[in-house]
């Protein structure tokens, strides 16, 4: 009888310690889950100055061209987005974008990106910039990604909310779609129609506006791809040819109202 309340006695014990082990183990991960207050408004801080430092950049340079294209590179700072072995979504998208203005060398397009540099300006700052620029043309680019590592190629979405008869967001999605894939020699998934309205980046836009999915960082071959300068290089040129098509399309219009 003795040597069976010892026995409850050692469970009761070893009940308790493994209790507050778990306890303990799981307020740990939980506190290392949670950024710190401080460390979030810091980087809060740092995404406001850096776009009123962009906004101020291109309110003044804005005059110096004939039209105005806005490239979004989806997430930046502590959102990383999409992230494989083969790369994070955040600096890819950021790169090709930096690419497509680096490129660009016709003096009547402006191209200016919602961020430059690895922060997460909030998506009425984004916004807020295509409004103030009174831009002709948005342009959200992302990585895609599937539970299928075969899953490969680029795909282009617009929603039909807006409707310009001189450029539809369908016609202006198919020649971002056809020009890339040209440069880069590539898989097709074609145009896509956000008829769900799920796409956030394009809601309430009134201006040719599309998201461009890159590619996908679950493939192999893809993702490899995608973290090469040369191939963002490709990818930038084929979007920038996409560009040049639609200004040229909505221009005469343009000129004709000014």
């Amino acid at each position: 009888m003795k040597a069976k309340k010892i026995l409850l006695i050692i469970a009761a014990i070893l009940f308790i310690l493994l209790f507050t082990g778990l306890i303990i183990w799981w307020c740990r991960d939980y506190q290392g889950s949670q950024e710190p207050e401080e460390i979030q408004l810091r980087r809060e801080q740092e995404a406001n100055d850096a776009w009123k430092q962009l906004l101020t950049v291109a309110l003044t340079e804005k005059n110096n061209y004939q039209f105005i294209v806005v490239i979004d590179p989806l997430h930046g700072g502590e959102e990383d987005g999409i992230s494989t072995n083969y790369g994070v979504e955040k600096d890819i998208v950021l790169e090709v974008a930096r690419l497509i203005k680096e490129q660009n060398a016709n003096s009547e397009i402006g191209i200016f990106l919602t961020r430059e540099k690895d922060t997460n300006p909030k998506r009425d700052m984004r916004r807020d910039l295509v409004n103030q620029l009174g831009a002709d043309l948005y342009l959200n680019l992302q990585v895609n990604e599937s539970s299928k590592s075969s899953t490969f190629g680029t795909q282009v979405t617009y929603q039909t909310r807006y409707y310009d008869d001189k450029l539809t967001n369908s016609v202006f999605a198919d020649m971002l779609e056809k020009s890339i894939v040209s440069r880069i020699e590539g898989n097709a998934l074609g145009i896509l129609e956000d008829t769900e309205l799920q796409d956030e980046s394009l809601s309430n836009l009134t201006i040719p506006a599309v998201t461009i999915s890159l590619g996908y960082l679950t493939n192999p071959t893809e993702g490899t791809l995608l973290s090469r300068e040369n191939y963002q290089s490709n990818l930038a040129s084929g979007i920038l040819d996409g560009i040049e098509q639609a200004i040229q399309t909505i221009g005469e219009q343009k000129i004709d109202t000014e």
